[in-house]
């Protein structure tokens, strides 16, 4: 059976494997050769390669998204993950052997590049700690030590922590930064936990080498995807030089954690180590915002209050009535998708607020689920649970509701099949300012009422007289915003000369009267 390898890594190892394979296992080609981890995805898709060969570069954590996307793509592939730690030395984690194919790619591994490289095969215990001479006793002791400090100790029991376990903590202030894969499930991690215990242990090595070129700190797990380093604060005198430093430092850290499937958090600055305490309680209520932060590289408390902004209620529901009228009654206009956006980030970004965003998208969903076009997978958001948005932002939300409204658009498209319901709605919108009724309409089309009227409700899902109604208050609304027309001229303009009736109806529509809404849009604008 052939197999199809994916491979990043250096030139002299591609070299090596492809020269091993041709001479002895020609059932195994490379099939792709990656630039990086990026590069693997889309073309081991095409390829369906099932054996993913990966060299160890910084930052590591792309490693975890590139697996992650795999399982996503319903692949399960056998994996070798591999380090060149030092010159002509490589170690590496490969599935485990579990899966027959695993020990064969194992073995050609191995057999390829031991003409180059001294190789050791990890098979594999977590190390959580950076000192390799603790026995797993002690390392496992001073890791718990570590635990007891983020959970709360006085000052006498951190102490003797640090005298008993070497914990490089100094007494000069702290700083919490932490890394976690946000709402991400590995369900292959049986057979790759080798692949996955590996990549961590790089990341926690990585971690180490950097805040060891400033003042030091401690990295290790509090759980298998919760990264914490404590950090001890420079001992700079200068303000602005130590500010300049510490910034150098939280933006390596950010690069070396700067994976897509993870939250990176940095705590305020805490003056003793009781304090790291309530840094660490902080930041397990702020961490899902994370959803409305995706593009902010590192979250910190004082960034969330600066970029936090409210809107008054009021101003959002008429957003919401102007997006629900054009899901409804206008699909296909093109302010739909403006009105959506000023919804998203002028808004529910700012505003970091699950109970806005999901009562607003509810909204939104609805209005799309009452279109009576079967859509099916279009459910309306009931659950207020920010874990359920753990995996995933706010663009990535908007985005998926353009696919969603796209489709809706299409599926309407298609179905208005019928040229008398286009015709009819090219009449409305050239006569809506007439005295028309569905007569009028009918005769201009060669139709009779109950044909028009039975054929119109089947594609659009409302009556002729319902869609001329909200037409001509969509109409208006177009007026109250663009033009300083008097509130009776506009009732006239599109076919109301009952001015009372028109604001009746515009408040019955819209909930706010004419002259409120054209207030409201003033003090937004």
């Amino acid at each position: 059976m052939p197999h199809n390898i994916t491979i990043f890594a250096d030139d002299d190892i591609i070299d090596a494997l492809e020269h091993f394979l041709k001479a002895f296992y020609p059932s195994f080609r490379i099939g792709h050769k990656a630039s990086s981890y990026q590069d693997c995805l889309e073309p081991s898709i095409q390829n369906k390669a099932d054996i993913f060969i990966l060299q160890a570069k910084s930052p590591v954590t792309h490693v975890d998204d590139l697996l992650f996307a795999l399982q996503c793509a319903g692949f399960s592939p056998v994996y070798v993950l591999f380090q060149v730690f030092a010159p002509g030395k490589i170690r590496y984690a490969t599935t485990t052997f579990t899966n027959p194919l695993a020990i064969k790619v194992n073995e050609i591994f191995n057999n390829a590049v031991k003409g180059i490289f001294m190789c050791e095969h990890l098979s594999f215990r977590t190390t959580l700690l950076n000192d390799d001479v603790c026995s797993s006793a002690e390392s496992s002791a001073r890791h718990e030590s570590l635990l007891e400090i983020l959970r709360g100790c006085n000052q006498q029991e951190f102490l003797f922590y640090r005298e008993k376990y070497g914990l490089n903590l100094k007494g000069n202030g702290y700083y919490l930064f932490f890394w976690e894969l946000m709402g991400v499930e590995f369900t292959d991690h049986e057979s790759n936990k080798f692949i996955y215990n590996f990549s961590g242990e790089m990341l926690l090595r990585e971690c180490y080498d950097i805040i060891n070129q400033y003042n030091g700190g401690e990295v290790f797990y509090s759980t298998p995807n919760l990264l914490c380093i404590i950090l001890n604060d420079l001992d700079i005198r200068s303000e602005a030089g130590k500010r300049v430093k510490f910034e150098e430092m939280v933006r390596k850290l950010a690069f070396c954690t700067g994976n897509k499937v993870a939250c990176r958090y940095l705590s305020a600055r805490v003056d003793d180590i009781k304090s790291l305490r309530y840094a660490y309680q902080k930041y397990h209520s702020e961490k899902s915002l994370s959803f409305f932060l995706r593009d902010m590289s590192v979250i910190r408390p004082a960034l969330i209050e600066e970029q936090k902004r409210y809107t008054d209620v009021k101003t959002i529901n008429t957003l919401l009535h102007e997006i629900t009228d054009y899901l409804c009654y206008d699909l296909l206009n093109p302010s739909l998708e403006a009105e959506l956006y000023m919804l998203y980030f002028d808004i529910l970004k700012p505003a970091m607020s699950f109970t806005l965003y999901y009562s607003s998208i509810a909204a939104v969903y609805n209005a799309m689920a009452e279109v009576q076009y079967s859509f099916d997978d279009i459910m309306p958001v009931v659950n207020n649970s920010p874990n359920l948005l753990q995996f995933s932002s706010i663009e990535e939300q908007y985005d998926i509701l353009l696919e969603r409204i796209q489709e809706l658009r299409s599926t309407r498209m298609r179905r208005m099949s019928s040229a008398v319901v286009l015709k009819a709605m090219n009449y409305i919108s050239e006569h809506y300012a007439q005295d028309i009724s569905i007569m009028d309409v009918s005769k201009a089309l060669f139709v009779s009422n109950g044909h028009l009227s039975q054929v119109f409700k089947r594609e659009m899902g409302m009556s002729v007289i319902k869609y001329l109604i909200n037409y001509r208050i969509e109409q208006a609304k177009k007026f109250l915003r663009e033009t300083e027309e008097f509130i009776y001229t506009i009732s006239e303009n599109i076919g109301y000369h009952d001015f009372r009736h028109f604001s009746r109806t515009f408040k019955e529509i819209t909930g706010l009267s004419p002259t409120e809404y054209r207030k409201q849009y003033r003090l937004n604008s």
